[in-house]
């Protein structure tokens, strides 16, 4: 079945993503789209976007998506997706580990015209913080 035209929005978008080119990506986002999942204090839209993937890519160089299910419902997507990606960089005040990350996460996206203008995401932060042993794993029993 042909995906829709948001979905194949962000599938088109996310093509993008893999190799690094962010400014291709960010043609996704509407210049005030509302990102609910930046920092406090940083702008909103495309700005804010840019600023944000930046500064993972600093802290995650090598960071790829695998879209695991994409859901729409009316003018909403829902993606799943896998991150996987080597610790690089400095991540949120954190020095570079080198080592290896691999987290689930999901984002929403609302569409108009064709374009992102409201987005939700949620990743797994505390198995990516232990994957990089900011935070001790569990232990087995």
């Amino acid at each position: 079945m042909p995906l829709s035209e948001n979905k194949s929005t962000l599938a088109t978008a996310l093509s993008h993503w893999n190799p690094g080119d962010m400014e291709t990506y960010l043609t996704l986002y509407d210049e005030d789209a509302v990102l609910h999942f930046l920092p406090p204090g940083m702008p909103q839209g495309v700005v804010g976007a840019r600023l944000y993937y930046q500064a993972f890519f600093a802290a995650f160089s090598d960071a790829t998506i695998e879209v695991n299910l994409l859901v729409e419902e009316g003018d909403r997507v829902a993606c799943l997706f896998t991150m996987t990606g080597t610790h690089t960089g400095e991540f949120n005040g954190i020095p570079p580990t080198g080592k290896p990350m691999r987290v689930s996460g999901i984002s929403i996206l609302r569409f108009d015209g064709g374009k992102c203008v409201e987005r939700w995401n949620e990743m797994d932060s505390m198995g990516l913080l232990q994957q990089i042993g900011v935070i001790p794993a569990p232990q087995a029993a």
